[in-house]
This record gives structure tokens, sequence and C-alpha cells, in this order.
């Protein structure tokens, strides 16, 4: 068994650690990841998941998150599975859509107050669009539009019941205390948000 201890460790270092745990172990092994925080938890589990793997999930009493999990089978790097599940294959899915990404309230330059209105507008905008969207990711000041009482949430929730995946930075949310405020998208990390933007040659950024 090999233990990772990633208590402490900003997002997306749990993440790195347990990736690099995995491709030392042999297929059979059990590995063992410490965290102390929800959202690496969320993040480390949702990619173990992805691979095909059980992650059973223990919650110490010392508030240390424990994820345990046999490697069943040989794995990939992680940016295969992160390709395999943007790739559409052609001719049986609908034509692939952009990354947008979401940075701050306000689009281009000029008055704050104009800038916040044109990116409210853009937002509301997108479900208007053909084809949509394939994700949006959402990070520093851009985390505001997907929180209870966000002036486009009803668009976004169109959007996500449509399969267009909202894809919000967990740093970002506890850098602005506004993570149980969360009304619509998963929480992910800069590795996953870098992976993604890898992978899509067609980024807006408004």
């Amino acid at each position: 068994m090999k233990e990772v201890n990633a208590k402490g460790m900003q997002c997306p270092r749990p993440l790195i650690e347990t990736k690099k745990a995995l491709g030392e172990i042999s297929v059979g092994e059990d590995l063992v990841v410490l965290l102390d925080d929800s959202i690496a938890l969320e993040n480390v589990e949702r990619y173990l998941k992805g691979l095909g793997f059980s992650p059973i999930i223990i919650k110490k009493e010392d508030g240390v998150l424990e994820i345990k999990v046999n490697k069943t089978k040989a794995v990939s790097d992680i940016s295969t599975v992160v390709k395999s599940e943007s790739k559409k294959e052609e001719g049986t899915e609908k034509e692939k859509g952009a990354v947008v990404v979401i940075k701050s309230q306000a689009m281009g330059e000029g008055t704050e107050e104009l800038g916040k209105l044109l990116m409210q507008a853009f937002i509301n905008t997108l479900p208007e669009i053909s084809p949509l969207p394939e994700r949006i990711i959402f990070y520093n000041g851009g985390i505001f539009f997907v929180i209870k009482d966000s002036p486009v949430l009803k668009s976004l929730q169109f959007l996500e019941q449509r399969d267009v995946e909202i894809q919000v930075c967990g740093t970002c949310l506890d850098y602005y205390a506004k993570k149980a405020e969360l009304a619509v998208g998963r929480v992910t990390n800069m590795y996953d948000i870098l992976e993604n933007l890898n992978w899509n040659k067609h980024i807006i950024n408004p």
C-alpha cells in the first residue's frame, strides 16, 4: 500500500500527487490519499472515478479526509481522460462547441458599469448560439456569476441542463468565501482547467 500525505497542499497539488502515485504502484495495489480540504477531496475523487476506480472515503475524527482506492487496472495519463471526455466522435454526436472562459464580472475595457452589462448580456445570449459551448469555465471574479442571486443564473442552469459543462475554480470559491453559495456547475481545480483548455482549440475569452 502506498500513502500520499496531501494535507496542507494547495490546489491542484493533491491531484497531481495522486496521479503520480498511481503511476508508481502496480495493478492490484492500494493507494491511500490523506487530505484536509473538501475541494481537494472532490477533485481527487472525481479523477479516480473518471479512471473507472471505486474510491472509498473515510472521514477521520481529527478532520483528516482519507481516500482509499485499489488500482484494479493500468491507467494512462490524466490528460487522456480529459481528452476522451471532451472529444466528440465525428458523425455520432453534435458538433463540438467552444470552451468559454469567464474570468471577471466585466467585459472589455472602459467603464465598469458598461462592462458588467456587456458580460451579463454575453452570458445570457450563450443559450441562443449553435452549437452550444462544450463547457464554460469560471475563475477569479467570474465565480460571482455561478452563485445564488446571480443575474445570469437562469441562463447557466438552462445551459447545464443541455449538457454544457460548467466548471468553477474551487480555490476562487474559497478565496471569496462563496463555496456555500454555489448554485450551478461543479467545483474544479487549476490542473483540470488547464487540461481542458489544452485539448480545445476553440477558446472564447470575452
